[in-house]
């Protein structure tokens, strides 16, 4: 069956092409209303907004005081710069552009995994699993910077395994993964899993060690000098290092063991959708179990097939199975070490999700045809072998196929987070549209409110801080230490804009008594505005 696919007149590079565009489609789909858009989004999208417009690359505040992009690295912002140079609106562009970003990552993902195995059909494995992905759709529907930072430290690799073949000659290669891997960089911190793959790879190669430590130098300063110019300009300007500082000790012990289940959790989503892995019938022991035993056995699965790849004059496709298997085994390896390190040792902390954790979840998915692949080739008395396990990985991506079909109907119905149709048919809104733009907002919804109206606002301190209060006060009476915002509404320059999000923002702090909380937070102040997202509210004036 490979022969034949091998001997048909459309080069092997394009058999996944139909699959790249149908995930393609799916985002395209996904994104009706637009991309996702979150706080995170906003920031990104907005500080590219300030750069276009000359005021710099951040965000400005509700009194046109600027602050410079702290929290995040400036790739994916500048990138969106540059779209809108070209004359795109960026809230389409970035839409569009993560279209064109997964078609690219199906693509690369075919490609090296065919060019290392030399089986189209292991190509177009990796091109469906990706494809139809529950996990990367989702995130390639969002207005965040992995779609790019992904693609490009995955074609960084791509294009270093080429120059690690025998016969991968040109130096340019080992430039072109290199600025790759800075772009990468210098669009998530956590693309320095890319970087270090990348080094080890060139470190242990079959290359005399000469060469080795040069090319690794080489790498090394191409890849890291964008990061570093970055990290001087981040520090002069705010003092620090992406706004995070060192979390307590005592504090860290806590997080060191709170990682292991959401990461539990994730590798559970991959498998089946929240709505079983929470439901009563599905015993809580499946939700321990097949984390171990989906990490464990992918792990043994890739050790024996490490084993039979790397024997002794194993060469051709072989060689270049072990060396693709070697690299994304050493990615994973490096990109969870970082992501758990900086959970474990920094504040404000991250979030544990299928977003946090695509990359992995792309090494796995591009992993697993390998593998099919090496147990076809390495069991061919088992004639029953290659078929099993080759439907078993056409199964998955039905599976996961029906459970993206979901996602993305869903999505093309409703809409992403502020553009679903609560946002975009929002009163609450549209009555803060119709204030006068010299009044000052405070918002338990900045980004959000950002976003919609283009107003910057003061946030709501207690749920962005999440400290709770133990007396109740209402908004205006608390502490008004540090507190600019509540210091002008009590004063009444300003009003207070509450979503009625609120609740949920308060459960975490208050448990049940987040009701009584927000009751408390609202009582005596005079309402402007009311509706089902929420009120407008005043601090009585003498």
């Amino acid at each position: 069956m490979n022969k034949a696919l091998t001997s048909h007149p459309v080069p092997a590079r394009f058999y996944s092409l139909p699959l790249a565009l149908a995930g393609g489609a799916l985002v395209t789909l996904s994104t009706r209303f637009g991309a996702g858009i979150g706080g995170d989004a906003t920031t990104y999208i907005f500080s590219a907004k300030n750069l276009l417009e000359g005021r710099g690359l951040g965000l400005v505040g509700p009194q046109g005081e600027f602050s410079f992009l702290a929290l995040f690295p400036p790739g994916f912002p500048l990138t969106l710069s540059a779209l809108g140079l070209a004359g795109l609106d960026l809230f389409a562009a970035v839409r569009w552009l993560n279209v064109l970003l997964f078609v690219l990552l199906i693509l690369t993902g075919a490609e090296v995994v065919r060019r290392a195995s030399g089986s189209a059909l292991a190509g177009v494995g990796a091109a469906l699993l990706t494809a139809v992905s529950p996990a990367l759709v989702p995130v390639y529907s969002s207005a965040v910077s992995e779609p790019l930072a992904l693609f490009l430290g995955f074609a960084a690799l791509g294009l270093l395994l080429a120059y690690l073949r025998p016969d991968g000659g040109s130096r340019r290669l080992l430039v072109v993964s290199a600025l790759l891997a800075a772009y990468s960089f210098l669009t998530r911190y956590a693309s320095a899993a890319f970087v270090g793959t990348a080094l080890l790879a060139l470190l242990f190669s079959s290359w005399p060690v000469r060469r080795r430590l040069a090319d690794s130098a080489l790498y090394a300063a191409i890849a890291g000098l964008p990061m570093a110019v970055w990290l001087v300009v981040d520090y002069l300007n705010t003092d620090s290092i992406s706004s995070r500082a060192v979390e307590r000790a005592e504090a860290m012990v806590g997080r060191a063991v709170d990682f292991w289940p959401q990461l539990g959790q994730v590798l559970l989503s991959w498998l089946a959708p929240a709505s079983w892995i929470e439901a009563p019938f599905y015993p809580a022991v499946i939700n321990r179990l097949l984390p171990l035993l989906l990490a464990g056995g992918t792990l043994l699965a890739a050790g024996l097939a490490l084993r039979w790849l790397s024997r002794k004059g194993a060469e051709g496709p072989q060689a270049d199975a072990a060396r693709l298997l070697r690299v994304l085994l050493l990615f994973s390896g490096l990109y969870l070490l970082v992501i758990y390190a900086v959970y474990v040792v920094t504040v404000p902390v991250i979030s544990v999700n299928n977003r946090m954790m695509a990359p992995l979840h792309a090494a796995w998915l591009w992993t697993l045809p390998l593998l099919v692949w090496t147990a076809a080739e390495r069991l061919p008395r088992l004639k029953w072998a290659a078929p099993v396990l080759a439907l078993a990985l056409v199964g998955f991506a039905a599976w996961s196929g029906v459970r993206t079909a979901r996602i993305t109907a869903d999505a093309y119905a409703r809409g992403l987070d502020f553009n679903t149709e609560t946002w975009r048919t929002s009163e609450l809104l549209q009555a803060v549209r119709e204030l006068p733009e010299d009044v000052l907002l405070v918002t338990n919804e900045t980004a959000g409110l950002l976003y919609a109206t283009g107003r910057a606002a003061y946030p709501l301190e207690e749920p962005a801080r999440g400290v709770p209060l133990p007396d109740f006060p209402r908004y205006g009476d608390g502490d008004l230490t540090d507190d600019l915002g509540q210091q002008l509404f009590r004063q009444g320059d300003a009003l207070l804009v509450l979503f009625n999000t609120i609740y949920e923002q308060y459960e975490p702090l208050y448990g049940d008594q987040a009701v009584q909380r927000v009751e408390a937070l609202k009582d005596g102040l005079e309402c402007l505005h009311e509706s089902l997202q929420g009120v407008i509210l005043r601090y009585p004036q003498p």
